[in-house]
C-alpha cells in the first residue's frame, strides 16, 4: 500500500528537484496549486512556510518576464490567489486585485469573447488550455476581493469554452479552434486538453458560493465526467487521444481528470460507482510514478500538432518528467486523500 499524501509530497519534491533552479516555467503554476492544496489540507505549520517560500518569489515580482503585463501567471496565478483567499500572504491581496483587474480589462479576446493569447489573437485563434488558468484565478481572486465581476467572468469563460470545443456525440472536448483554417476545430479529443477543461469546471465546482452559477457548472462537470467515463481503461488510465486506446496512457490528463471526478465525491454529486472508478484510476496512476516521484508518460507541449488530427496528436511523444507532469498527480491523490482514501494498493 502506498500512502496517497506521501504521493502528493514525493511528485511535488521531485518537481522542484528537476526543474531549473533560476527559472520558473509557467506548466508547473498546476504543482504550485497542489502545493496549496496541500498546505491548506494538513495545515502543518512546515508546509505552509514552504508554500508562502515559494510563492513569495513570484508575489515580490521575480517573475515578470513570464508573458504580457497582464498575466496572473507572473504573481503565481491560482495558487498565490487560492493562499491569499485563505487568510494567508494577506500584504498581495491589493496586488491580486490589480492583476485581475489588468486581465479583465487588457488581456485579448477572441470573437466569441474567450480570454486569449496576444502571440495568437490576430488570427482568432483560441484554446482550451487557457481556461484552467483564467478561471481558478479568478474565482479565488473573486473570492478573496470580495468582487462578484471575476466569479461571472470565470463561469462565462467556462459557458464559452463548452460552446466553442464540446463534441456532443463524443461528450469531449476538442483543444483548438483556427489554428488549421478559419472555423476549424482540431479533430482530436486530447486527455490533456479535456483534463484543462474539467479541472477548471472542478474548481468552479469545489467553490463557488451554492447558487444557479454552481448549479451550472455542476451540471457540465457531471456531463465531462460521464463522457470522461466511456473511455476509461481497463486499468482506469486515460489515453493521449482518449477515444483510441492504441495511443499511449497519458498520466497528466489522467490526473487532472480524477482530481475532477474526485471533486464530484466530494461534494457529493457523483453517480453511482464512480468511487470504485476513482480509485482504479489512482492504483493505475501509481504504475507510472516512481517511488522518487518521477512521472513516466506525460506528454509533451502539445498546441494543435500537424494537421490538428487525432493521428498528429497519438504521435506527439511523452517524455519522462515533463513538466506539465507533477501537478496533476499531486492533485489526484490530495483530493483522495481528502475523501479519507489514505492508502493505494498500486496495480
Amino acid at each position: 500500500m502506498v500512502a496517497t499524501l506521501n504521493v502528493v509530497r514525493s511528485v511535488i519534491r521531485r518537481n522542484f528537484q528537476v526543474r531549473n533552479p533560476d527559472k520558473f516555467d509557467y506548466k508547473e503554476i498546476v504543482t504550485f496549486q497542489a502545493l496549496v492544496k496541500l498546505a491548506l489540507q494538513t495545515k502543518s505549520a512546515e508546509d505552509i512556510k514552504w508554500t508562502e517560500d515559494r510563492l513569495n518569489g513570484f508575489l515580490a515580482g521575480n517573475y515578470q518576464q513570464l508573458m504580457g503585463a497582464y498575466n496572473f501567471y507572473n504573481i503565481g496565478g491560482a495558487a498565490a490567489a487560492q493562499m491569499i483567499q485563505n487568510g494567508y500572504l494577506g500584504q498581495y491581496r491589493q496586488l491580486l486585485k490589480d492583476t485581475a483587474d489588468k486581465l479583465l480589462e487588457n488581456a485579448p479576446r477572441s470573437t466569441q469573447g474567450m480570454i486569449a493569447s496576444e502571440k495568437y489573437c490576430d488570427k482568432d485563434q483560441i484554446w482550451i488550455d487557457m481556461v484552467f488558468a483564467v478561471c481558478p484565478f479568478l474565482l479565488f481572486t473573486g473570492l478573496a476581493c470580495g468582487e462578484e465581476q471575476y466569479l461571472n467572468e470565470a463561469v462565462e469563460q467556462i459557458r464559452i469554452m463548452h460552446s466553442v470545443f464540446w463534441n456532443e456525440q463524443t461528450q469531449l472536448y476538442h483543444q483548438c479552434l483556427n489554428f488549421r483554417g478559419p472555423g476549424k476545430l482540431s479533430e482530436d479529443h486530447w486527455s490533456r486538453g479535456n483534463g484543462w477543461g474539467i479541472l477548471a469546471m472542478a474548481e468552479l465546482v469545489r467553490y463557488l458560493p451554492a447558487g444557479a452559477r454552481r448549479d451550472e457548472m455542476d451540471a457540465y462537470l457531471l456531463r465531462h465526467i460521464k463522457g470522461c467515463l466511456k473511455v476509461q481503461d481497463e486499468n482506469g488510465m486515460w489515453h493521449q487521444e482518449m477515444s483510441d486506446h492504441t495511443s499511449y496512457v497519458e498520466t497528466s490528463g489522467t490526473g487532472l481528470i480524477l482530481y475532477a471526478i474526485g471533486v464530484s465525491l466530494l461534494r457529493g454529486i457523483a453517480d453511482e460507482g464512480w468511487r470504485e472508478k476513482f480509485i482504479a484510476g489512482l492504483e493505475g496512476y501509481l504504475s507510472y510514478i516512481t517511488l522518487n516521484g518521477s512521472i513516466h508518460n506525460c506528454c509533451t507541449g502539445c498546441l494543435c500538432p500537424g494537421d490538428g488530427s487525432k493521428e498528429a496528436y497519438k504521435a506527439n511523444k511523452w517524455i519522462l518528467n515533463d513538466p506539465h507532469a507533477f501537478g496533476p498527480a499531486g492533485l489526484a491523490f490530495g483530493v483522495a486523500a481528502e475523501l479519507g482514501i489514505s492508502d493505494v494498493e498500486p496495480f
